[in-house]
């Protein structure tokens, strides 16, 4: 925790603040209205050096603006115009994920392995990068293997619903349970991840909750209906197409449960 720079600055102004307080006490012998004013100042510096963030600038940041608006060939483009910035492990690795979402499969997974190469093979970001690009060509074992790496680097728990998927594809459905199980609890986690965790969990595990939860979450079947366009030339997007015809069964089955009742 102290090495993140916020944390030490909140602690530093929080460590004078009350060096001061105490002076002014033994000074004045009791609270006065200074010393009020100098708790609450020091109490909104703390605040501040925890919650405010600078907004990221440059050409990498605006790269980074694209892909998260959808706009990959602009973001790709923008990426292969950079030519200092273009050499660090983050520009790589979001170079290789773009690249991906534009079905660029094996330069994706070329700039990604150079991200590792560039990083060493313990981080997470080119990793998971790397898994979900191994995934959309149809390396589901690769892809496990990958993923498990980068979770085991420091990855985000999340990607554990990656991670299920990569086994169930792969064939290892107790491994595709266990991994369901372990993020199925997870609060702050996409609607399109909730759905396909619950899907494996009613496939893979007969969850008897699993089917309501997808019900809950079935605004994120869009996010797979657009991975299997997107890969439909892949042994996964052909997998995910005949995934999706089975949970659309599945829930309109329940809608039609809804509507006798």
């Amino acid at each position: 925790m102290l090495a993140d720079k916020r944390v030490r600055l909140a602690l530093l102004a929080g460590v004078i603040g009350w060096i001061i307080m105490g002076v002014l006490v033994i000074a004045t012998d009791g609270l006065t209205a200074p010393m009020w004013i100098v708790f609450v100042l020091t109490s909104w510096l703390q605040i501040g050096a925890l919650f405010y963030r600078r907004r990221p600038t440059g050409p990498l940041a605006d790269a980074q603006s694209l892909f998260m608006q959808g706009k990959f060939d602009e973001a790709a483009a923008l990426l292969e115009t950079m030519p200092r910035e273009s050499e660090s492990v983050q520009a790589k690795t979001l170079l290789g994920n773009t690249y991906r979402q534009l079905g660029r499969l094996k330069e994706s997974e070329t700039v990604l392995r150079k991200a590792l190469m560039t990083s060493g093979t313990d981080n997470a970001f080119p990793l998971y990068g790397l898994g979900r690009t191994l995934l959309a060509g149809g390396d589901f074992p690769g892809a496990a293997q990958t993923i498990r790496e980068a979770l085991e680097s420091g990855g985000r728990k999340v990607i554990s619903a990656d991670l299920a998927l990569a086994y169930y594809l792969s064939g290892d459905e107790s491994a595709a349970a266990a991994e369901a199980k372990s993020v199925a609890g997870m609060l702050q986690i996409e609607a399109y991840r909730v759905l396909m965790v619950n899907y494996l969990l009613h496939t893979v595990a007969e969850d008897p909750r699993a089917l309501d939860v997808m019900r809950r979450s079935s605004e994120g079947l869009e996010f797979w209906k657009s991975e299997a366009r997107r890969f439909a030339d892949t042994d996964y997007g052909n997998r995910l197409a005949q995934e999706i015809e089975t949970m659309e069964r599945l829930l309109a089955s329940g809608s039609e449960e809804n509507g006798n009742l």
